[in-house]
């Protein structure tokens, strides 16, 4: 536990005056403290959970006063003298028969004010001064390469932006199968690779899942058919650098679709229209709803729904027609507007309406998944900020140590030296690989690996976060939080258990208070409950 020192502050401020040590406790003993102290607790080594919340130092992190300062009596006796004798001055009036007015000669307290100013203000005016004369000094170093980041990034944004792109829906709805045709049809996997997923997956009774394959690299995932973990991917369309994120369905992986999904900026909604297949993933207890509700509140707020498989129902219109029917009305009342949403009928398996537009189906004049995707618009990313990248993978490549994550805000860059929360060790940034080439800078909404050296591998774990020495992230034990309450069987009240997903990393909290209600639709606040998460 580090505590700020006030002592020296005052001193500095007392020597800045000339000062003496009467002048500068000049106050009643029953009025003066010294200025609050704060503590920022430090997580031990190689801790993975959260730490300490800051707070004023004292009992249970709450804080306490810091003690009186105690003066030595002759001292005391001496300065209540010199109080008493000033409250006994009177001030002179020379009353001037000519024109009237009282002229009032300044007391020795007025004169001693006005040359604390006078010295404060000279001091300021040579500072300025000397930071001006400077061109090399740190503000202006950290301006003039904020400012060249800024220009980069600028630049960046109207030839090639950055988008990160999450697949999500229902187990079973041919999520891996669509992307990893997709991939296929846009030249990221060569027709030789291809033919050895077509035999290899053959060879074991799954031929219709060797476009999965491509995106489900697992032997788990490839023997069950279904994705387990959040597969990656890089491509290009004509304007925007896309990073793909293919998230799994089921139930049981709920935790690894979240992690995918806190990294992305938008969503593709995959929708099985095979007859009764929307109705189970939908109105069954399926996914669908979930992770919808889900993606919104990690802040997604554009959605392309692809309404899979209708070479299965014959290309019908009145299916089509009849899935939106049910699905907009809850994407409007999950918070969704029309012009964030996008619907398109495709068939991952033959590979329709992926990357040309479909000429077969006469009712459908809009745009194909590659025109559509190229179309969206990427969040503002917030280059001008601290640095906050979030880790949501580690490993020991040889004598390298390979962090892969997601840069929230700011920028980084090779040679810089990071600090790693909450294990508070620093490390350095050796090499930045973003769409599997070597860059020297990264910036905010770009999907990174890099490799870091001057650190431990037990000091880096998933949940970790990277960030500038000098704007260090704040480490609690307390947050408050905005929840969005979807299906619950009983009321959330104090002590009400709650798993707190963060990016990768879950953790078990409690709430302990409640603070307010906030409507879901206009965001007016009402109530007044108080909620708290530890």
């Amino acid at each position: 536990m580090e505590t700020c020192n006030c002592s020296k502050e005052m001193a500095r401020h007392r020597d800045l005056l000339n000062l003496g040590d009467d002048d500068m406790y000049d106050y009643d003993d029953n009025d003066y403290y010294e200025d609050d102290c704060y503590a920022v607790p430090v997580a031990k080594q190689g801790s993975n959970s959260v730490g300490g919340s800051a707070g004023k130092v004292g009992g249970g992190g709450e804080g306490k006063k810091r003690k009186k300062k105690k003066k030595k009596g002759s001292a005391v006796a001496q300065q209540q003298q010199q109080m008493e004798s000033k409250k006994e001055e009177t001030k002179k009036v020379d009353m001037s028969s000519g024109d009237g007015q009282q002229k009032k000669t300044t007391t020795s307290t007025g004169i001693v004010e006005e040359i604390r100013e006078m010295k404060i203000s000279s001091e300021k005016q040579n500072l300025s001064k000397e930071v001006k004369k400077q061109p090399n000094s740190v503000t202006d170093k950290v301006g003039k390469k904020t400012s060249a980041v800024l220009e980069e990034f600028a630049k960046q944004q109207i030839e090639k932006p950055e988008l990160n792109l999450v697949v999500i829906g229902h187990v079973d709805s041919g999520k891996s199968t669509l992307m990893g045709h997709f991939l296929y049809k846009i030249g990221c996997v060569n027709k030789k690779q291809m033919r050895k997923y077509e035999h290899e997956s053959r060879n074991i009774g799954k031929a219709s899942f060797a476009y999965a394959w491509i995106l489900d690299e697992q032997g788990e995932e490839r023997e069950r058919g279904i994705t387990v973990d959040v597969a990656m991917k890089s491509f290009f369309t004509d304007n925007r650098k896309v990073t793909l994120l293919d998230a799994p369905g089921h139930k049981d992986f709920i935790a690894n679709m979240i992690a995918g999904a806190a990294q992305a900026d938008v969503a593709i909604l995959v929708i099985d229209s095979a007859k009764g297949a929307f109705e189970s993933g939908f109105d069954h207890g399926g996914q669908t709803r979930e992770h919808v509700l889900l993606v919104k509140s990690l802040g997604i707020s554009q959605l392309i729904v692809a309404v899979n498989k209708m070479d299965q129902c014959g290309w019908e219109f009145e299916r089509f027609r009849e899935i939106l029917d049910k699905l907009e009305p809850f994407l409007h009342q999950t918070g969704y507007k029309d012009e964030d949403l996008h619907f398109i009928p495709i068939s991952g398996l033959e590979g329709i309406n992926l990357t040309e537009r479909v000429s077969e189906v006469k009712w459908y004049k809009g745009p194909s998944l590659i025109e559509c995707i190229d179309k969206i618009q990427p969040p503002v990313r917030p280059v001008e900020k601290p640095l906050r990248f979030c880790v949501c993978g580690v490993n020991q490549v040889g004598s390298g140590i390979h962090v892969a994550g997601k840069i929230e805000t700011g920028y980084l860059q090779t040679g810089d030296k990071l600090l790693v929360l909450p294990s508070a060790q620093t490390a350095v940034i050796r090499n930045i690989l973003t769409h599997e080439e070597s860059v020297q800078r990264a910036m905010a909404g770009a999907n990174v690996q890099v490799v870091v050296g001057k650190i431990e591998l037990t000091d880096l774990s998933i949940g970790s976060v990277l960030c500038p020495v000098q704007y260090p992230v704040p480490v609690a034990t307390r947050i408050v939080a905005k929840l969005m309450v979807m299906n619950t069987e009983r009321a959330i009240t104090r002590g009400y258990p709650v798993e707190l997903y963060y990016q990768s990393v879950c953790e078990p909290a409690t709430v302990s208070n409640l603070l307010t209600l906030v409507h879901k639709s206009s965001g007016e606040v009402s109530g007044l409950y108080k909620v708290t998460m530890e």
